[in-house]
């Protein structure tokens, strides 16, 4: 086990974070069709963001997230071992990045707290954030998965 593999892994899972952080963005900007909130009613819209959010949003980074997961996976040859410890670490270390240490960087007013506190409003205040909140962390985890499980079998058949 090389060093080297570790740290290629590692800086796999800082790219594939960040891929994801501006694919985000570009879908974030997507526009809402005008009169969609007012089909749902003013009783629904909690459905109709997180309907919005699921469709738009949370799917196609949910797809995304399994490709690029699969793609470190097996450009690093990391499903098991320490080069699978250095892309996870380099996914939650680029998590971190860009949750937490650039927007205290980023605007000076910024303190710790408040910081904590626009994460737990973006990740649990709100039901309808739910997925697209998951679905970069479960669409890296069964790439991951993926390309592990075709590993294991395909050794499983060389020993066959």
């Amino acid at each position: 086990m090389s060093l080297r593999r570790v740290l290629v892994a590692l800086l796999a899972g800082l790219a594939a974070y960040a891929l994801l952080v501006y694919l985000g963005g570009i879908l974030a900007a997507r526009g809402t069709p005008a009169g969609y909130f007012e089909y749902f009613g003013r009783e629904r819209q909690t459905v109709a963001m997180g309907l919005w959010a699921t469709l738009t949003f949370a799917l196609p980074m949910l797809a995304a997230a399994v490709l690029l997961g699969a793609v470190a996976a097996r450009a690093t040859r990391a499903w098991h071992g320490w080069p699978l410890a250095g892309l996870v670490v380099g996914l939650l270390g680029a998590a971190g990045y860009y949750q937490f240490m650039l927007p205290l960087a980023s605007w000076p007013e910024a303190t710790a707290q408040s910081v904590l506190l626009q994460i737990q409003s973006i990740y649990f205040a709100n039901p309808w954030h739910l997925p697209s909140s998951c679905a970069p962390w479960v669409g890296l985890a069964v790439g991951i998965w993926l390309v592990r499980r075709q590993r294991l079998q395909r050794g499983q058949q060389a020993d066959a």
